[in-house]
């Protein structure tokens, strides 16, 4: 397993430790990836070396070729380490899902994995929440004009003359996010402004849109698992809003659905309902926007794909199933953290059905096929069939999850259905 960690992470957290995987005979793979500007600058003067160096006008994406860096030394060396070069699997959370996303479907990584596991997560390109996650990207107008800014505020104007600063001097404005004071990211659900250093679409590295490889069928078609936390995307134990901002913000998202909309998810008498609501909506707009994904998937892809919803919250913290918390338990890692969180038994349980589920797939692109763990009889993964309204549950409980009630599931597809997909 190739593990792809999220934006700005340090190497030396415990949830990355793969010695719980490797007890299930997965050997994991950890990497330095570029981000921020060093990954994702995108300027002239890089167009041009490109165009120069392999015929494609084209830059912006560093950090994702630093991926498709490591899968080749992994297909090269890998067998050395006891690792089996036929069963390569590309997993990650957050802003790696996104990596893992683009390397499915890109045609630069054809032939380096066979199974993709992105966490927190693909959503339905027509999902406004797209805007604000990981998974976003800019066209190449937008990446350049970003590049030159970047250029502009080092009082330089080419990249050789960037080449010169110190590192400590890049890092100036490498990590700024977007300064857009409208609705737009208030409508996406979206809990921050985006990263204004993200993939480009460049007609090379990420060749097309996400809808069109969705609708046509992905470069690499291997089998996937994705899914979403029920504390994240918008949903969070510490939403606090009062009835005026959860009506003023959710009329700015849903416009002529909003009657609907509010009918469907009430708030009319107190925050606490206010916040309640919020969440409800984010949290089926997330379920919905997975099914939608996989729905399409199945149509324009041979392999299968499996749609999870973690629902389990760590203990000794008050943010519930949030952003990261799956990590600890699919990567088996909880005993290098019991020093920060009092694990119970259900906490070491349910990791080592998460981590079984996980090493099944890398082994055989199947959760339920493999024989990982000490738990023989998991509960049966359904994958995706096109038609089911149901996610699969993991970590309070196990098994198919409704994603919503179909009134609920009505009004965000045609919401989705008023939007400009990614």
């Amino acid at each position: 397993m190739v593990w792809n960690q999220g934006n700005d992470e340090t190497s030396n957290a415990a949830m990355w430790y793969g010695g719980g995987m490797a007890l299930k005979d997965v050997v994991i793979v950890t990497f330095n990836r570029r981000d921020d500007a060093f990954g994702f600058l995108a300027h002239p003067d890089l167009n041009a070396e490109s165009l120069v160096e392999n015929g494609h006008n084209a830059s912006g994406h560093c950090g994702i070729l630093d991926h498709l860096a490591v899968l080749k030394w992994v297909n090269k060396n890998i067998a050395n380490f006891g690792g089996n070069l036929d069963r390569v699997t590309t997993a990650g959370q957050s802003f790696g899902s996104s990596q893992v996303y683009h390397a499915v479907n890109s045609e630069l990584f054809k032939g380096y994995f066979v199974g993709a596991i992105a966490e927190s997560g693909i959503r339905y390109p027509y999902d406004t929440l797209v805007a604000g996650l990981a998974t976003s990207y800019v066209n190449m107008t937008t990446a350049l004009t970003n590049g030159m800014d970047y250029t502009s505020v080092h009082n330089v104007s080419s990249i050789a003359e960037l080449r010169n600063l110190s590192t400590a001097s890049l890092l100036l404005g490498s990590q700024d996010r977007t300064t857009n004071s409208s609705y737009s990211w208030i409508t996406a659900l979206s809990t921050g402004y985006p990263l204004i250093f993200k993939p480009v679409l460049d007609g090379y590295v990420l060749p097309t849109k996400y809808i069109e490889t969705l609708l046509e069928g992905p470069p690499n078609d291997v089998p996937l698992i994705t899914g979403n936390t029920k504390d994240e995307s918008g949903a969070a134990t510490t939403t606090n809003l009062t009835v005026s901002e959860y009506i003023t913000d959710c009329t700015a998202k849903y416009g002529n659905l909003s009657t609907e909309y509010f009918k469907l998810y009430p708030a009319t008498d107190n925050s606490t309902l206010a916040s309640h609501a919020w969440n409800a909506a984010a949290r089926d707009t997330s379920l919905v926007s997975s099914w939608l994904y996989a729905n399409e998937w199945v149509k324009s892809a041979s392999s299968p794909i499996y749609t999870y919803y973690w629902t389990h919250a760590p203990p000794g913290q008050d943010q519930g199933a949030y952003h990261q918390s799956d990590i600890f338990y699919v990567l088996n890692s909880l005993h290098a953290s019991a020093d920060t969180y009092p694990w119970m038994e259900y906490d070491y349980y349910v990791g080592e059905v998460m981590s079984s589920y996980w090493a099944n797939f890398c082994k055989t692109g199947n959760p339920n096929l493999g024989g990982s763990g000490k738990y023989k009889n998991l509960t049966y993964w359904t994958p995706n069939d096109g038609v089911s309204p149901t996610v699969f549950q993991v970590g309070d409980a196990w098994g198919n999850y409704t994603i919503a009630h179909p009134a609920q599931v009505s009004l965000i597809s045609a919401y989705f259905a008023q939007q400009t997909p990614f």
